[in-house]
């Protein structure tokens, strides 16, 4: 568990459950359920670098520390996100604490979304992997996410592909247009015609054609829609990234309901690829205090991967942090500000 989300829990019963992509869409009401009720939340990244820029200074003034800061957080990625909501008895006046370990890994959900490039830190590395950190469990089973921008982005692509889709079935539109058909084509689609011809004889309500590029699959939509007309084709990408037609025996109306099914679905995907970030939506609907030790590089990652782009003004910095999280609370900070400095002799999460 991530170091803070272990100091704040250790003294509290552990409650600590592992969020990955294979139970996070059961256990999101769950998380948000608990975020709501929280007196206040903690949370504590890990990350796969820490120090892009090594000319770090205790006599930095704060706009030439955010400087540096924001290129580490460019550079590197936060791969797992400790939280832990903490709840308040007044019965018992005693606290109780549920905590959640999440794998965060950017997920390209398609051709469209973003496929970031970032850097390893050959010491941050060393410590994950000294902490038994499960690498295959963050590059196979991460939990996605998108930055809310990205999301608006992809939908409107997606719907201005759907919408083309739509036109394209309808005759007399322009993306309805038969193209003139190359002579070097002509092979191509006669072995085509030939394995559908089969198909439509058979007994069989399903067809995957062979892989082909997309100029070839254009032509193949165009012939079907002339000679099956109770054909319906669509385009599917298979594991490793190859697209082929699948071609299903359909009726007019059964063909309108399968459309309508593919765009939902696809809306569905977009909405499981937004994933991770949801839970910051929450944490900022939610405006309870959050609790951190040294967080501000927690803080700059956080932002920068589920939010938006960090800005370049240290200011602008500082108004965006407020908007995702109006209460902030940094103990580092306070051990080191009077009166608590008088008593803490070392600031350290440890030792804290």
């Amino acid at each position: 568990m991530n170091r803070l989300v272990s100091r704040l829990s250790s003294i509290l019963k552990p409650r600590t459950m592992e969020i990955t992509s294979s139970n996070f869409k059961e256990k999101l009401p769950e998380i948000e359920a608990a975020i709501d009720s929280a007196s206040f939340l903690a949370f504590d990244g890990e990350f796969t670098g820490l120090n892009a820029y090594r000319g770090i200074s205790h006599f930095d003034m704060p706009s030439e520390r955010y400087d540096k800061l924001q290129e580490s957080a460019r550079q590197f990625l936060l791969v797992q996100f400790g939280l832990c909501t903490f709840h308040y008895d007044p019965a018992t006046d005693n606290f109780s604490h549920q905590a959640f370990n999440i794998y965060v890994w950017p997920r390209p959900c398609s051709r469209n979304a973003p496929d970031p490039r970032f850097l390893c830190q050959t010491s941050s590395i060393d410590f994950l992997t000294n902490q038994n950190f499960d690498f295959n469990k963050l590059f196979k089973h991460g939990v996605s996410y998108l930055r809310p921008a990205e999301l608006e982005k992809l939908k409107d692509t997606l719907k201005g592909r759907q919408d083309h889709r739509r036109l394209s079935m309808t005759p007399g539109t322009d993306q309805n247009q038969s193209i003139p058909i190359p002579a070097d084509q002509e092979a191509f689609l006669a072995r085509v015609h030939s394995k559908v011809e089969e198909f439509v004889k058979s007994d069989d309500q399903q067809l995957e054609l062979e892989k082909c590029n997309g100029f070839q699959r254009r032509l193949i939509y165009q012939t079907a829609r002339e000679k099956y007309k109770h054909l319906s084709l669509t385009s599917v990408t298979k594991t490793g990234g190859d697209r082929v037609i699948c071609v299903i025996k359909a009726d007019e109306e059964q063909q309108q309901k399968m459309a309508w099914l593919k765009d939902q679905a696809e809306l569905s995907d977009l909405d499981v690829a937004f994933g991770f970030s949801r839970v910051i939506q929450k944490m900022t609907e939610s405006g309870k205090l959050v609790v951190g030790h040294n967080m501000i590089l927690d803080v700059a990652h956080t932002l920068n991967q589920f939010c938006g782009p960090l800005p370049e003004s240290y200011q602008d910095f500082k108004a965006m942090t407020t908007a995702v999280f109006p209460k902030l609370l940094d103990t580092k900070l306070m051990a080191n500000t009077i009166p608590f400095k008088q008593e803490i002799f070392n600031s350290s999460l440890e030792e804290l």
